[in-house]
């Protein structure tokens, strides 16, 4: 799917997201803790949607938090949720961003729409600063995942989550994995930029 219209979509659901598919606040804040190892980090909320992990994030005092998303639908509910001046919002692709020197990169919930996956990883190494933590992540399975995506009406622009393991592997020429959870409750890869 073209990204105009990959972007119209979301703007469209956006106000009715958060109601339509409810958070799992207990599963996000356990994908915060692994993906955030501690106060004053420089944070990046990739594909941030509508802002469900930015509440959690301000909980590790971080020092700045840039909330990216394609969609300005998505994005003007996530500014709505959170008004904190360490958290600044921009409507746009990661894989346009200049490179960065975050902290940790948290890609949650969205690994799915990303076609080309070795270039977001290499992406996501030159956004981080030596010794940065990427952490891609979804709040349940990838059974759960998979299945809900792959069976709705949009799935021509979602591509399936492999499994962690093989995740892992293609990111280590740029990574030291070391979290990688496959479970019915959780799905994680993350690592260190090397």
């Amino acid at each position: 799917m073209e990204k105009i219209t990959f972007t119209a979509l979301y703007d469209q659901l956006a106000p009715q997201w958060d109601e339509q598919f409810p958070a799992n606040l207990q599963r996000l804040h356990c994908l915060v803790e692994l993906g955030v190892p501690g106060p004053g980090l420089r944070i990046l909320d990739a594909a941030c949607g509508t802002g469900r992990m930015l509440p959690l994030l301000l909980e590790r005092e971080p020092a700045q938090i840039l909330a990216v998303d394609l969609s300005q639908g998505m994005l003007s509910q996530a500014a709505a949720r959170c008004a904190d001046p360490r958290v600044q919002f921009l409507c746009g692709d990661v894989m346009e961003l200049k490179e960065g020197e975050f902290d940790c990169v948290l890609l949650c919930d969205a690994f799915q729409h990303f076609e080309n996956r070795g270039s977001l990883i290499r992406k996501m190494q030159h956004l981080l600063a030596p010794g940065g933590r990427l952490t891609i992540c979804y709040p349940c399975g990838r059974a759960n995942v998979n299945a809900h995506y792959l069976s709705s009406n949009d799935a021509e622009m979602l591509m399936p989550l492999p499994a962690a393991r093989t995740l892992a592997a293609s990111m280590e020429s740029c990574f030291n994995v070391d979290v990688m959870i496959d479970s019915p409750q959780f799905y994680v890869v993350g690592g260190i930029r090397l």
